[in-house]
């Protein structure tokens, strides 16, 4: 369960970058 909190924070941190990528 922590690595989806963690992949959570990257999504919310890299949200820029995630919308980039799709």
């Amino acid at each position: 369960s922590e690595e989806k909190l963690i992949i959570g924070l990257k999504m919310k941190r890299f949200g820029i970058k995630s919308k980039v990528n799709g």
